[in-house]
């Protein structure tokens, strides 16, 4: 919808005041969104709600779409198709007309369109002060999370926190990173001082800003601050990890008191296709080096415990592996697991599908999964506490009880850290951790950048189940890190400059 800075706003307004409504069924029941205009819509409490509904449903395009499938472009998944650019992307194809670039950039830039529209325009609504302040929280933080993964992909951007202007705004130059991450800070700590604890669900909360603020200071190295930020999360003393980690992730308990974000969908308004693409089709389809990549139940790697028997490789390892992920032989929805229900590598992907283990259900149609992807959820908070305390301070007590805690799961039950560890073999071990945790959870391409392993982890071949080469993956260290800004942007604004070597 947006092809410049100009093009990115170009429908925001009419957005705002329209077709952003169709999210809001309560809305549209009573009022024909087709009647408004910029003159005559700001008046109340509803149509500001609506407003701020419309910021929250760009979360249903890209930005849920990147949780599913970002797997692909990392050394944890592959996909035998390139729809959206995925598969380019991962083998160091992907030219500047990538689509998965374009998605990225009009995307985000459309959230923080609407988040501006609203923000320009609150203080002409009616309504109790309270009210109005939490609005603006929800949007600032809704801005700040859309520039956070404008940052993350993009580095440099435009800072744009005005409605959008086609004069003002048409021809603006990329900003550096450095202001945009105050931008976004600010925003949180704007947002945070004004939220609640606890919220309907997807609405933004404290800890959600919080939550928030501690992953994007991570991913600067800012580690006292980030550690700071984490554990002011822990400190509200609302969230907890759910006991079962394969049940966290499924229908009956989206909510649960471990999810402190996530994306809503309900049927039959909102869908997606998750179940059917990753059940049924293997779109996302794990590689044997992240099943490899799961320790021995003893703790210790597959190369270095006595337990394993690669000729059952599967036995004896962290119970994460077989609530994650699909396995030849093992029961998934209400059968045992053949290879002729694996394709493509002969893995699949459990998390974020409505099937359990041993119950048969049926067929759950393209577009039809209502599974809330979450965003951010308690384990990955302690995470983030671990590894910036980790390199703030070094492996003191907090950092062995944050890693600990997840690991002690009663539905993983994995044994604690040896204790001593130094400073650099604590680091491996939080990198470890983060992975097996969080796996398809729209985690680990991010870190593999920042962590700076991309081009070593990258550059490789990755197997199926039988240890056949399935693909190959390329990274160029010189260009891939950052993602080309998308090459009709910089066509419709000259004062774009592209990212290195792209």
């Amino acid at each position: 919808m947006k092809t410049s800075n100009i093009y990115i706003y170009r429908f925001t307004i009419i957005l705002s005041l329209s077709i952003v409504f169709s999210a809001c069924e309560d809305f549209l029941s009573t009022v024909p969104s087709d009647q408004y205009t910029s003159d005559n819509f700001w008046e109340s409490e509803e149509q500001a709600q609506a407003a701020l509904t419309g910021i929250y449903e760009v979360l249903r395009g890209y930005p849920a779409n990147q949780i599913f499938y970002s797997a692909q472009i990392t050394p944890n998944a592959v996909r035998f198709d390139n729809p959206g650019g995925w598969r380019d992307l991962a083998r160091g194809l992907a030219q500047t007309t990538n689509p998965l670039f374009e998605s990225a950039w009009t995307s985000n830039y459309r959230g923080v369109g609407r988040a501006n529209t609203l923000l320009d325009n609150i203080e002409k609504i009616e309504a109790e002060p309270d009210v109005i302040n939490k609005i603006i929280a929800e949007a600032k933080f809704l801005r700040a999370f859309y520039y956070a993964d404008l940052v993350n992909k993009f580095g440099a951007v435009p800072l744009i926190t005005s409605a959008p202007d086609l004069v003002e705004q048409g021809e603006l130059p990329r900003n550096s990173k450095a202001d945009v991450v105050t931008q976004i800070l600010n925003d949180l700590d704007e947002a945070a001082d004004v939220l609640p604890l606890t919220d309907e669900p997807g609405r933004a909360t404290k800890g959600a800003a919080l939550s928030l603020k501690a992953r994007v200071l991570l991913y600067e190295q800012r580690w006292e601050e980030a550690a700071d930020a984490a554990q002011a999360v822990m400190d509200l003393d609302v969230y907890s990890l759910f006991p079962d980690y394969r049940e966290l992730f499924m229908l009956e308990n989206e909510g649960n008191e471990e999810v402190i974000w996530d994306i809503q969908y309900f049927m039959p308004r909102f869908g997606h296709g998750y179940d059917n693409a990753v059940t049924l089709h293997s779109n996302v389809a794990p590689t044997k080096e992240l099943v490899d990549a799961y320790y021995m139940i003893d703790g210790l790697s597959i190369a270095e415990s006595s337990s394993y028997d690669p000729e059952n490789p599967y036995e004896n390892r962290d119970p994460r592996l077989y609530q994650t992920i699909r396995l030849v032989g093992a029961m998934y929805n209400g059968k045992i697991n053949t290879d002729s229900d694996l394709d493509q590598t002969g893995f699949g992907v459990k998390k974020f599908t409505t099937y359990s283990d041993s119950t048969t259900i049926t067929e759950v149609s393209g577009g039809r999964s209502e599974i809330n992807p979450i965003v951010i959820r308690f384990a990955e908070v302690l995470l983030t506490y671990a590894e910036a305390q980790n390199e703030a301070v070094g492996p003191d007590e907090s950092v062995y009880e944050a890693i600990n805690r997840i690991r002690s799961r009663p539905s993983v039950n994995m044994p604690a850290l040896e204790p001593g560890l130094s400073k650099d073999e604590m680091r491996e071990e939080i990198r470890h951790e983060r992975r097996i945790e969080l796996a398809f959870e729209g985690k680990y391409y991010a870190d593999i950048k920042r962590w700076g392993t991309a081009e070593e982890l990258m550059n490789v071949d990755v197997h199926d189940y039988q240890g056949n080469v399935y693909t190959t993956r390329t990274f160029n260290p010189a260009r891939d890190y950052l993602w080309a800004i998308p090459s009709n942007q910089i066509d419709l604004n000259p004062n774009l400059e592209q990212n290195p070597n792209w």
